[in-house]
């Protein structure tokens, strides 16, 4: 989930060597982020189950069984959706940034920890292309990822070619 990348990246920062540690600026974005997340997922999950419990008390007037069930579905519902779409767009926002530290460490994050979820490649792709890079020791290419710039201005680029 893309909360889990977020404090995988705070790990990742925190644990760095004594003049490589976590800045104050690098510390106050990744807890307004947790706390953006915390705040979004506790409202909508709040106004989900106050709606869900409503659902609830109409379902134990007309006496039928598992009246909670509602509930707690709209709760854990509203609490996944808000949660890792808020945590998405601060990871978006921090891969936004313009080649700072936290924009690497959470590349090799993202990268690293990948479990096979469409999201952090989709994410990795809005702002980094995959390249294969050859070296004279090896015939098998390594793969690294490249700023999204040159692809924005391929078109200018071949235009002032012509």
């Amino acid at each position: 989930m893309a909360l889990s990348a977020l404090s995988q990246l705070y790990l990742a920062l925190a644990d760095k060597p004594e003049q490589e540690k976590i800045t104050a600026e690098e510390m106050s974005v990744i807890a307004s982020c947790h706390l953006k997340v915390l705040w979004t997922a506790g409202l909508a999950s709040g106004v989900a189950g106050g709606l869900g419990w409503q659902v609830a008390k109409r379902m134990k007037m007309l006496k039928l069984p598992l009246t909670v069930l509602p509930a707690v579905a709209a709760f854990t519902a509203a609490w996944d959706w808000s949660n890792s779409t808020t945590a998405v767009s601060c990871l978006d926002n921090i891969l936004r940034q313009d080649a700072t530290r936290m924009q690497r460490e959470l590349v090799n994050v993202l990268v690293k920890y990948n479990r096979g979820e469409a999201w952090r490649w989709q994410l990795m792709s809005k702002h980094f292309y995959p390249e294969a890079v050859y070296n004279d020791q090896g015939e098998k290419p390594q793969m690294r990822w490249r700023r999204g710039e040159l692809s924005q201005n391929l078109p200018l680029l071949m235009m002032m070619m012509m």
